[in-house]
């Protein structure tokens, strides 16, 4: 079956973990500020919390941007979770909820 999209782009942004939606949506763009030392990662699971399905993992180095674009959107049909695995990671996403 054929996802089809809301016309209205969304944005979410935040510096912990958040459920972006609970809702069926397809993630477009991500970007990532890592601010802490270290190694940081951020991970984005089908679902609203850490017990969904991980679908995605972003690491990053110390002070680094990091900004992906996906080729093909990515369906997180339970909705989205995304988990800051250390703090001091802000991160920016840009999705569009799935209407079917």
């Amino acid at each position: 079956m054929e996802t089809v999209c809301d016309k209205e782009f969304q944005t979410a942004s935040a510096e912990d973990s958040l459920l972006v939606t609970d809702r069926p949506c397809l993630l477009y763009h991500l970007f990532m500020d890592a601010l802490a030392p270290g190694l940081t990662s951020i991970h984005c699971y089908n679902g609203n919390s850490t017990r969904g399905i991980l679908k995605l993992k972003i690491l990053s180095a110390t002070y680094r941007v990091r900004m992906v674009k996906f080729n093909c959107p990515i369906l997180f049909d339970k909705g989205l979770y995304i988990h800051s695995t250390i703090g001091g990671v802000y991160f920016f996403l840009v999705y569009k909820l799935a209407i079917r």
